[in-house]
């Protein structure tokens, strides 16, 4: 089970880009509560951690406006560090470290990315083995080490605070989440390239022969006049097609012509090759995407039946039994792979309704955070990291007070395999959450009133008691 300890941040956003400047969050299990008034810089720490983990910054964000502003700091070049040390889905001690650049020229801010490196620990906690991005995909290193989809990480675990209601989208970026988490269409594309690359044999093939057949055609039928000479008439034509004969047989002697007969034997070896392995493949498409099929339904079974069960023990209202996601064919459907259309309903004794477009904004909030821990649950089983950025924002009290306490029974639950990460400015639900004993520290972010950067303190969980 993959767990993070440290995470390290330095020159992004409102961070500073010196090294006294670098702030450290301490990961604690089952829960990391991090609290901070707005604007202060919370929300940086999740966009660090998604940034670590997938490369990928926050959305509708470039990486120099990522990075520390140059202007802001008095210097015409900034520098920033993400790291993070994690234990990877083997127990084994894993650094990663991301470095950026932000230089600011005369009429524009230039970014680039510096050498990133992925450490592998010693039990001294020293680099055992280091490789540098330069020779891997630091990205595809993530997702291996992680045991989550880069798509899981983006949409679920390290949801931005802008994107967190995503299942309740338009139906086209809801269907394009969903595709991307259950990885649909990539069998799919790989298919359906051999399919491609053998109808491009089939036409090399036959365009080569056309050629070879006509060109044979044409000296044969020039060889039947020649020696068949009907008329007087005909003998000085005659020998305009012996000339004819003689240059079409120079052609024939070609590299392009004269090599042809052994060129379209191999051609033809290439493609039976081809062909018998577009029918293995065939089988094997059909297999996968039958496999597919059963998964998707097995999966989405498994994931409406968590979040039945969240939303009956976290919603307070009388309105709505319960939600469910429902999955419809999509138009490209046939009757071996089928493409899914999504969508949440509310269900009220039976009768179930569109909630997109219905439903309040508390109510909004409230079922995009529990389908984003109903995924959680069922793809991120190798992984127990899960966030949350201000996850009360348009709830009321009471939903609030239930969010917290089905939070904790959720932790309770999985106290072993889960750690989460909270960011929120609401000191009701700190101490709704504190109150169940569950953390003993919490993590304070605040801007230094002398220079303006984010600070990251670490305090104990009496202090929060003793100053409310």
């Amino acid at each position: 089970m993959a767990y993070f300890d440290k995470l390290m941040v330095q020159g992004v956003r409102s961070f500073g880009p010196g090294e006294s400047d670098r702030q450290q969050v301490r990961f604690d299990s089952p829960l990391t509560i991090i609290v901070g008034r707005n604007g202060c810089g919370k929300t940086t720490i999740i966009e660090s951690l998604r940034y670590i983990t997938t490369g990928e910054f926050p959305p509708g964000t470039k990486g120099t406006q990522f990075v520390h502003d140059p202007k802001i700091a008095n210097e015409t070049e900034t520098k920033a560090q993400v790291r993070l040390k994690f234990n990877d889905i083997a127990a084994k001690p894993v650094t990663v470290t991301r470095n950026m650049q932000v230089v600011q020229k005369a009429k524009q801010t230039v970014f680039k990315t510096i050498e990133s490196v992925i450490s592998r620990l010693n039990s001294e906690g020293k680099a055992e083995t280091s490789i540098s991005s330069k020779c891997v995909d630091i990205d595809k290193e993530m997702v291996s080490c992680l045991g989550v989809s880069k798509a899981v990480l983006n949409n679920v675990v390290f949801c931005h605070q802008e994107e967190s209601n995503w299942p309740l989208d338009d139906a086209k970026s809801v269907k394009s989440k969903f595709d991307e988490i259950f990885a649909a269409s990539r069998s799919v594309q790989r298919a359906d390239q051999i399919t491609d690359k053998l109808k491009e044999s089939n036409d090399k093939i036959d365009q080569l022969r056309r050629s070879v057949e006509s060109k044979q055609k044409e000296v044969g039928t020039l060889k039947s006049n020649l020696k068949n000479p009907k008329t007087k008439k005909a003998k000085g034509k005659q020998e305009e097609l012996s000339c004819w004969a003689k240059q079409l047989d120079k052609q024939l002697s070609d590299p392009l012509y004269k090599e042809a007969k052994d060129k379209w034997v191999r051609m033809v070896a290439e493609w039976k090759a081809n062909k018998l392995a577009c029918a293995d493949l065939d089988k094997f498409g059909k297999a996968l995407d039958s496999a597919l099929m059963r998964f998707h339904s097995v999966k989405m079974s498994e994931i409406n039946e968590v979040l039945s069960q969240l939303w009956r023990e976290v919603y307070t209202g009388g309105d709505i039994d319960t939600i469910e996601i429902r999955t419809e064919e999509g138009e490209n459907s046939t009757h071996t792979r089928k493409t899914y259309n999504y969508r949440v309903v509310m269900i009220k004794e039976g009768v179930e309704l569109d909630m997109r477009g219905r439903c309040s904004a508390g109510q909004k909030v409230l079922a995009s955070l529990l389908i984003r821990l109903a995924l959680a649950e069922t793809f991120c089983m190798q992984c127990g990291v899960f966030s949350l950025d201000e996850p009360t924002t348009n709830l009321d009290r009471e939903n609030i007070a239930s969010l917290a306490e089905a939070l904790v029974q959720i932790i309770r639950k999985r106290h072993k395999n889960s750690q989460f990460v909270i960011i929120t400015h609401d000191m009701d639900f700190v101490e709704l959450l504190g109150s169940a004993e569950l953390v003993e520290f919490y993590h304070e972010v605040s801007r230094d009133e002398s220079s303006g950067l984010s600070v990251v303190s670490r305090k104990h969980i009496r202090e929060m008691e003793a100053n409310n």
